[in-house]
C-alpha cells in the first residue's frame, strides 16, 4: 500500500513557552510564540497576544511553558562528552606527570571532600620516554581522594591506590579483565594502569560515567541510576547554558532523552 503524505496548507502558532531564538544576543522569549508557514519557515517571533491577534487563523498549540530550541538535529557531535567535560580535569596538552598533578590540584578545589577527582588528556607519549605512569605519581599529593584519569583517546585509565580499593576485586594477580589489561608491576600488583576494557572496572563506579564505558550502555538499555541519571542531567544542563548558543545541532538521538530533559532547566 503506498502512503501519502498529506499536504499541510495551513499556518501554526505554538504559543505560551520559553523561545530561545538563538540570535547574537541569546535572546529567550518567556510567555512567547512563534508562527510557521505550511512550507515550515519561521513567520515570526513574539510575545503571545500580538502574535494570536496576528495569525488569527493559524493552527494554534499551547506549549504549556515548554522550551522551544530551533536546529536540533541529529549531527554526531558528542554533545554529552563535551558536557562531561566540563566536570572534570583537562589533562590535554600536559608535558609531564608534574603537569598532571599541577592541574588536579587546581581542580581539586572546585570539589567536594568526598567527590571523585576525575580528569581525562593525559597521553605519555607527549612525556619524557613515553612510560606509562602509576598510582605512585598520584598517591603523595591525593592519597585519601579518589583519583581516576582517561587518556586521551579513551584505551587508558590511570588511577590512584585509593581508587583501586574502591574496585570490588582483588587486582592483582595473573587473570585479565574480557577485552582489556590491568598493568601489573614484578609482584603482580595493580600499578594503576587500565587498558581498553579493563577501564569499565573504575568508570562504573564513577559518580559520572566517562563515555566509553559509562555512558553508552545505559543509552541502550535506557536504564539509569537516579545517581547516575542527575550527574549526566546536571553536566548537559551546564553544557547547554555555556555553549547552547553555538552548538544547536545536537548529537546522537540516543542522548536526546537527557538533552531535552537539560533544556527543560535552561
Amino acid at each position: 500500500m503506498a502512503v501519502v503524505a498529506r499536504e499541510v496548507t495551513q499556518d501554526t502558532l505554538v504559543y505560551n513557552g520559553r523561545i530561545y531564538t538563538f540570535d547574537p544576543s541569546r535572546t529567550v522569549v518567556e510567555g512567547g510564540a512563534m508562527a510557521l508557514s505550511a512550507a515550515g519557515e519561521i513567520l515570526a517571533i513574539g510575545q503571545d497576544e500580538p502574535m494570536l491577534a496576528t495569525f488569527p487563523d493559524a493552527k494554534r498549540h499551547d506549549l504549556q511553558g515548554k522550551a522551544v530550541f530551533p536546529g536540533l538535529i541529529d549531527a554526531h557531535a558528542h554533545f554529552l562528552g563535551l558536557a562531561s567535560a566540563l566536570t572534570r580535569a583537562d589533562l590535554v596538552g600536559t608535558q609531564n606527570i608534574d603537569a598532571v598533578i599541577e592541574r588536579l590540584q587546581d581542580f581539586e578545589t572546585t570539589l567536594s571532600e568526598d567527590d571523585w577527582l576525575i580528569g581525562r588528556g593525559w597521553d605519555q607519549n607527549d612525556w619524557p620516554g613515553q612510560q606509562f605512569p602509576s598510582k605512585a605519581d598520584l598517591d603523595t599529593a591525593f592519597p585519601d581522594r579518589i583519583v581516576w584519569l582517561e587518556r586521551i583517546d579513551g584505551h587508558a585509565g590511570w588511577a590512584n591506590s585509593a581508587a583501586l580499593a574502591a574496585v570490588d576485586r582483588d587486582l592483582s594477580g595473573d587473570w585479565q579483565p574480557q577485552g582489556g589489561k590491568i598493568h601489573r608491576d614484578d609482584n603482580g600488583a595493580a600499578t594503576g594502569i587500565f587498558i581498553d576494557g579493563a577501564t569499565a572496572m573504575l568508570d562504573q563506579l564513577a559518580p559520572m560515567a566517562l563515555w566509553a564505558a559509562g555512558v553508552r550502555p545505559y543509552w541502550k538499555t535506557t536504564v539509569m541510576s537516579p545517581v547516575r541519571a542527575d550527574c549526566c542531567l546536571s553536566a548537559t544542563t551546564k553544557c547547554m547554558r555555556q555553549y547552547g548558543a553555538h552548538c544547536p545541532a545536537i548529537c546522537r538521538s540516543g542522548c536526546m532523552p537527557l538533552v531535552m530533559a537539560a533544556i527543560a532547566r535552561c
